[in-house]
């Protein structure tokens, strides 16, 4: 008899944490450029039916290309006090958190004593991680993996059933670098804006090959030019 009550137990305590919270991203600022910081903001997500859905702590392991991204560490700008939030000496696992710069990372959260954390259905914002952009890129980007190496692991802890996983989907966010080279800053301030435009419209017309609002090479300064400067308008500022 033992048997079946155990299973029983088993499916009744299953039953009753079915709730899931998704973890997903949002990148805070789209127009990044090489040696500017990526900000990612990194959500608790319920998926209980439009209802919040509490759990009491967090791990999370985090890939991306090294080639282009930085960890630069995490900023809780969010609505809720951990008690805990960041990169935890894991040398004794699988070491993710001995370096920044080589593409994974383990984060976790503990929440406060005795005031839970609740995922909501819009999003709670956990933390926002913070990225160096490294290089020029249409798109890299970051991942949460549910499982890596020997021992690390993604999980959201239920507030109930301390230890029990209610972790659902898991997000990736696509981050695009630019250069950071303003192909319409005439004036060499390192943006481009109306002071360019106004060296371009100065040298409208100019020919011969030593024209300054020449932008597309072809030895004037024409609307061709001019539209070159307006697609990159705001380049910088």
């Amino acid at each position: 008899m033992k048997a079946p009550m155990l299973l029983a137990a088993i499916f009744v305590l299953a039953a009753g944490v079915q709730a899931e919270v998704d973890l997903e991203w949002q990148v805070e600022n789209q127009d990044v450029h090489v040696g500017e910081t990526v900000r990612i903001g990194f959500y608790a997500v319920s998926d209980n039916d439009g209802a919040d859905e509490p759990f009491c702590a967090m791990q999370v392991v985090v890939l991306w290309d090294a080639e282009f991204l930085l960890l630069q560490g995490n900023d809780d700008d969010g609505p809720y006090d951990w008690a805990s939030s960041g990169f935890p000496d894991d040398g004794g696992l699988d070491g993710l958190n001995d370096a920044f710069d080589d593409g994974d990372a383990y984060y976790h959260a503990w929440a406060q004593f005795g005031e839970l954390p609740e995922a909501t259905p819009e999003g709670l914002l956990v933390t926002t991680f913070e990225f160096e952009a490294l290089a020029a890129t249409d798109a890299t980007q970051v991942h949460i993996v549910g499982f890596y190496g020997y021992y690390s692991e993604t999980a959201v802890l239920d507030d109930e059933y301390p230890g029990w996983n209610i972790v659902g989907d898991l997000g990736s966010a696509t981050v695009e670098i630019s250069s950071g080279e303003c192909v319409g800053d005439l004036d060499g301030d390192g943006d481009t804006d109306q002071a360019d435009l106004g060296v371009l419209l100065a040298d409208w017309g100019c020919t011969g090959g030593d024209c300054v609002g020449d932008l597309d090479g072809d030895g004037d300064t024409d609307q061709a030019d001019l539209g070159i400067l307006l697609a990159d308008w705001g380049c910088g500022t």
